[in-house]
């Protein structure tokens, strides 16, 4: 079983974290350019009202990176095919239920917390929001699978082909299809993640993946339990990331929460360079 090491990933996280900043910033640049800045304000109250389907996973995600490294040390490939099995078996149902369900709730609430301008434009997107989020938190858990097993690098490798991949995407699409397109390319983005995050698991950790349909209640219970813990502070910020944006939506406009969302991302980039580098040291 091969297992990389801490220098090269920690190299990667940094390269990963300043393509994925670029691109972003020039995929937001095109959007103001050609939509304005109040569809950026619409996009980002569609996708943080996603966030709340997070809040009740129990930690389904953020445990399976911790005991796919404690079964790496251990030289345990069966152990990790258990770990793995619980994302098809538990992680990817139920974000498929939570996703069909936000559509259902955003579609009914949109009217109350979007300009009225913008209501019509809101509730064609929707169905958009929910399929890039559904996408995104399966490739953010793919992808904490390789930083488990000590592969960071190569998960950053991937992220950054298909950040670029989507930054090509929006560039050409936004203008002629607005937030559809760039709906498009993250999803396009992520099943790139999604998919070399497979590949790497086949060909590098050998994992056989007939044994991902083999579930394991004993070893999903153990994760979910030490999940759920470490769900309670991201609840707090989820629920204040949402709350803000939705109520800034409500009050002050779409074209308020655009600006909002432009500089929130702008700033916030401190934070997130210190996640880049804190996954793989931890």
């Amino acid at each position: 079983m091969h297992v990389g090491n801490l220098r090269k990933s920690m190299s990667w996280a940094v390269a990963e974290f300043a393509s994925a900043t670029v691109i972003q910033f020039f995929v937001i640049r095109a959007i103001i350019h050609s939509k304005g800045a109040a569809q950026v304000g619409v996009w980002a109250v569609l996708m943080s009202a996603a966030q709340v389907a997070g809040l009740l996973d129990f930690g389904l995600s953020g445990g399976i990176s911790r005991y796919l490294a404690r079964a790496v040390s251990r030289k345990d490939l069966s152990e990790i095919e258990k770990i793995l099995a619980i994302i098809v078996f538990l992680t990817i149902p139920f974000y498929v239920i939570m996703s069909l369900l936000v559509f259902a709730i955003m579609r009914m609430v949109i009217p109350e917390v979007v300009q009225h301008d913008f209501v019509s434009l809101a509730q064609s997107l929707v169905f958009y929001s929910a399929c890039a989020y559904f996408f995104l938190i399966i490739s953010i858990t793919m992808g904490s699978c390789l930083t488990g097993l000590h592969l960071g690098y190569r998960k950053s490798q991937i992220v950054i082909a298909g950040v670029i991949v989507q930054g090509i995407l929006a560039w050409a699409w936004v203008d002629q299809l607005g937030l559809v397109g760039m709906a498009f390319a993250q999803i396009i983005n992520n099943l790139i993640v999604i998919t070399g995050v497979v590949v790497m698991l086949k060909v590098v950790v050998k994992v056989r993946l007939s044994r991902l349909l083999q579930f394991d209640w004993p070893t999903a219970k153990e994760v979910l339990r030490f999940g759920a813990g470490l769900q309670l502070p991201s609840v707090a910020w989820s629920l204040y990331e949402t709350s803000i944006r939705i109520l800034m939506s409500r009050f002050g406009g779409a074209v308020m929460l655009g600006q909002y969302e432009i500089a929130y991302r702008m700033a916030g980039q401190v934070r997130v360079l210190f996640f880049y580098v804190a996954q793989p040291l931890g």
